[in-house]
């Protein structure tokens, strides 16, 4: 099969180019719609335009579809604290040395905490045997038939995000996802912000403070 060569077309030297870059964008031949945004971006910076955000506080759930306009970090850690991972019992993992199904140990009440999935670990915990592995008793002691290492089934504070780092970048387009983080991370409420893309093709026309028609929403924290 042969080589199909397309012969390449410069512009005529008429044509104004801005940059090199340009030039060759026009010869290799740029999609039109973005050459054009670009060129009329070039000419708003050189007239002086500059983006401006407004801000308006909205609640979290009003924040999907947003574009953050400034990045986002983590007011506090996620988890916040230890936390189970898994249903069962709370125990010290040094007390569950050598549990099997042939040979279970049994712990007294004040040696286990009953826990859900997410529940705080209490001081002097550290590692949680699943439900599967423990029978209670009517005398309030658990009978458990596997052993545990330190922090098995533990969610260690900062698991998920830690104080201070960052959340969403920005330019971000907010997702369901992304509003369920930034509560997480104690952003309870979120300020959108509408930011001016159309300013310069608006003067002359006494409009210099409206939204253009290319307005985007961005979101401040």
């Amino acid at each position: 099969m042969g080589v199909h060569r397309v012969p390449m077309t410069w512009p005529r030297v008429d044509t104004p180019i801005d940059d090199v870059q340009a030039a060759h964008d026009y010869a290799v031949g740029a999609d039109p719609v973005a050459e054009a945004f670009g060129a009329w971006m070039r000419t708003c910076t050189r007239a002086g335009w500059v983006a401006a955000v407004d801000v308006e506080v909205v609640g979290v759930g009003a924040a999907g579809g947003r574009v953050t306009a400034e990045p986002v970090r983590a007011r506090w850690s996620v988890p916040a604290y230890r936390a189970a991972a898994m249903d069962g019992v709370a125990v010290q993992a040094a007390d569950t040395d050598n549990a099997t199904p042939r040979k279970p140990v049994r712990l007294l009440p004040m040696d286990f905490d009953l826990v859900d999935t997410g529940d705080l670990m209490l001081s002097g915990r550290d590692a949680v045997i699943m439900r599967e592995h423990v029978r209670l008793a009517g005398d309030g002691s658990a009978e458990i038939d596997a052993s545990v290492t330190p922090g098995r089934h533990v969610r260690s504070v900062g698991e998920d995000i830690q104080a201070g780092k960052l959340v969403l970048p920005v330019g971000h387009r907010i997702r369901p996802v992304d509003v369920a983080a930034l509560a997480a991370a104690g952003h309870t409420i979120p300020r959108p912000a509408p930011a001016c893309c159309g300013r310069c093709a608006n003067r002359g026309r006494g409009a210099a403070g409206r939204r253009g028609a290319g307005a985007r929403r961005g979101t401040r924290y």
